[in-house]
């Protein structure tokens, strides 16, 4: 059995792991919900997990323990954590606690892949056909900038309801200006925060 063969199984195997975090409008995993069932099953399939954080960087490595050299990896980008309230220490804690959290979830395909409101699709196509009732539509966005689309696919991966994500975006929208990289960039945090410590921002 290979380590594809062998993390399909795990994944199967976290499929049935229920959310016990709990928000007013959403409900999310926390590491407890899968990590007994991830070292259980890796335990039995001779496989190794670990979360390494580098300088620039984290990353998940899932090592077949039979087959040292074959190994699969995930990566996350660091994010500002800042909770009120918490030293410099405790604010380390909630980040790599995230950033573990986070890494995971993507392995294991717990993560569904939310779609943001329209009003943040960078895909979207105005509509081109203008009647008697309707405004002529406006002309169609500027493309996103490659450090822009990098914020916003990490956001649509984040494991919240659609909403909780648009509600945080739509704090930063201005009527017929586009987001910016540095509005993006409040709302990962904000989002980010959400998810650390189950409560909004």
């Amino acid at each position: 059995m290979n380590i594809y063969e062998k993390m399909n199984l795990i994944k199967k195997a976290c499929f049935g792991c229920q959310k016990t975090g709990k928000n007013r409008t959403f409900e999310y995993f926390e590491l407890g919900d899968f990590m007994p069932t991830v070292v259980e099953k890796s335990e039995e399939l001779k496989v190794f997990t670990q979360v390494i954080f580098d300088t620039d960087r984290a990353r998940l490595e899932i090592r077949d323990a039979e087959k040292p050299e074959d190994v699969l990896t995930y990566f996350c980008s660091y994010a500002n954590v800042n909770l009120s309230n918490c030293h410099e220490m405790q604010n380390l804690g909630a980040q790599q606690t995230y950033i573990r959290r986070y890494l995971y979830l993507v392995a294991l395909d717990l993560s569904e892949g939310d779609i943001l409101d329209r009003t943040f699709d960078p895909n979207k196509t105005p509509d081109k056909t203008p009647n008697k009732t309707t405004p002529p539509p406006p002309a169609p966005r500027e493309p996103m900038s490659a450090e822009i689309k990098e914020v916003f696919d990490r956001i649509k991966e984040m494991p919240l309801d659609k909403e909780a994500k648009n509600n945080v975006l739509k704090k930063y929208k201005q009527p017929g200006i586009p987001l910016t990289l540095e509005d993006y960039q409040k709302a990962e945090t904000e989002l980010a925060k959400m998810i650390i410590d189950g409560v909004p921002a």
